[in-house]
């Protein structure tokens, strides 16, 4: 009976193994079926875009602005006083 029992566990493992090896690869075959059709073909690169064209004065007047907003200095008020009149700033 020992024996009859032992190849039965044995048969049912190879089972068992067999089954999760099937198993593997139906998935592997769903997620390489799936990765194919999200493959999309490259689009067409687009044609380079026309830049605007501008006046020489359009173009002064942006140059004449400046590039960043002067920093307001601290000690000074709206009318631009010294807020503290220490006689120093």
């Amino acid at each position: 009976m020992m024996g009859a029992a032992m190849s039965k566990a044995i048969e049912d493992l190879a089972d068992r193994i067999e089954r999760r090896l099937r198993k593997r690869e139906r998935k592997r075959h769903r997620l390489r079926k799936r990765i194919k059709n999200r493959r999309t073909p490259e689009p067409e690169s687009p044609e380079p875009p026309e830049f605007p064209v501008m006046t020489k004065s359009e173009l002064r007047a942006i140059l004449a602005r400046p590039l960043l907003p002067r920093p307001k200095p601290r000690n000074v008020g709206r009318r631009g006083l010294p807020l503290y009149p220490t006689g120093r700033l």
